[in-house]
């Protein structure tokens, strides 16, 4: 502390930063311990970044966002990079538009002003919700950079992300004659290798691929990265080594199909991957999606399939579910937290069909538990008879009401 023009004032640092605020109080020995009292609050405001006496720095927004992207590449390493990409390329609109502007100077109208812009170039809703979940985690930066005061998203209305889950469940129809065209079009690129300008093995790949999604309701990314030695062929298990998040790295058991097709692959692919690159066995194979389009192209000229690869998973899981998994056991072999009931439910789809079978059964089971206790309460009044006896009269007693 120190003294001016008879007040105490306050000034201390924080992180290589020099704070000064007047306390108003007189300089005196009987008010120091007040004048310390607000120091102490002064200095906790500041490192909160609630203070108005905060000093600002004022950094133009693309420079602020090269410093951002910097930390945040090292912030996601190596099992988290998914994560640090989809923040680099939410982020990326962002840096353009709000170019030079001052970071501290960039208020919840502007903002409102980049979601219009966003929905002016036809961007969906779940984009602009990236857009700005990514700027929020940059504002959280900034204000410990001391580049601004405030997350201004935080007063920001943020999309919903309710309507933008795109699924499509496949039938058996759908899946039979997906899987039929792969394996017509892998023929035909045996006897023309340079078939689409894709090498022979795409659409055998392919296959396996999706027959392992649909058998064990893996991520793409899951079985893309998948390393040989993480299969366990005598135990009928595959490992998930890779998951992004504790949950999502899991031991899944094998089907009878998926078992084959690994067993195949493991004995007849080079290097270390399940699914090879073919320009360099040592690493893994990269999205397959364009070969995925001609398949879907090639099944009907008219009216074509059409769905995304990430629809096996939302097929195996809504299967699982009606055939009555318990919705905890679904998610963890999912990869997600068995506490996060709301992931898993965006793959379960409930149809009118599914809900009168449902309600059909759960009144089966009530008018059963009904007789049952009727049966017990009314052979309480039977005379004493031979045990077989009255099992009889039990079940005259039951076949009547019916």
């Amino acid at each position: 502390m120190r003294k001016s023009n008879g007040k105490w004032y306050v000034r201390f640092e924080v992180d290589g930063v020099e704070y000064s605020k007047p306390t108003g109080l007189e300089a005196t020995e009987r008010n120091r311990r007040k004048a310390e009292q607000m120091e102490a609050q002064a200095r906790q405001l500041v490192i909160e970044g609630k203070s108005h006496y905060l000093k600002i720095k004022s950094i133009p927004f693309n420079e602020g966002a090269a410093g951002f992207l910097q930390w945040a590449e090292g912030e996601y390493p190596a099992d988290k990079r998914g994560t640090y990409l989809r923040i680099r390329s939410s982020f990326a609109f962002a840096r353009k538009y709000f170019d030079r502007a001052i970071v501290s100077g960039i208020t919840e109208g502007d903002i409102e002003d980049f979601k219009a812009q966003r929905r002016k170039m036809g961007v969906k809703e779940i984009s602009i919700r990236h857009d700005l979940h990514a700027l929020s985690l940059f504002y959280q930066y900034a204000v410990k950079k001391h580049w601004a005061r405030e997350n201004v998203i935080r007063k920001v209305e943020i999309p919903s992300d309710a309507d933008a889950v795109r699924m499509n469940v496949l039938t058996a129809e759908q899946e039979k004659l997906y899987f039929a065209t792969c394996l017509w079009m892998d023929k035909a690129s045996r006897f023309q290798a340079s078939m689409n300008g894709v090498c022979e093995s795409s659409y055998r790949d392919l296959y396996d691929f999706g027959r392992l999604m649909i058998q064990q309701g893996c991520r793409p990314e899951e079985l893309l990265e998948l390393e040989k030695r993480n299969v366990d062929l005598m135990n009928r298990w595959v490992y998930v080594a890779n998951g992004k998040t504790k949950a999502a790295r899991r031991r899944l058991k094998l089907t009878t199909e998926s078992t084959t097709i690994l067993s195949s692959r493991l004995q007849s692919v080079p290097g270390p991957f399940v699914f090879p690159s073919p320009k360099d066995p040592q690493c893994h194979r990269g999205p397959t999606w364009r070969v995925h389009n001609e398949v879907l192209a090639a099944t009907d000229s008219e009216n074509p399939l059409s769905f995304v690869i990430y629809d096996f998973r939302h097929t195996f899981a809504t299967r699982a579910a009606g055939d009555g998994m318990p919705l905890a056991t679904l998610a963890a072999i999912l990869g997600h937290s068995r506490n996060s009931l709301r992931c898993v439910m965006k793959y379960v789809h409930v149809d009118a069909g599914s809900m009168d079978l449902e309600m059909i059964r759960m009144e089966q089971i009530r008018a059963s538990r009904r007789l049952t206790e009727q049966a017990k309460s009314f052979a309480g009044f039977l005379p004493d008879t031979p045990s077989g006896d009255g099992e009889q009269e039990v079940k005259r007693v039951n076949s009547s009401e019916n």
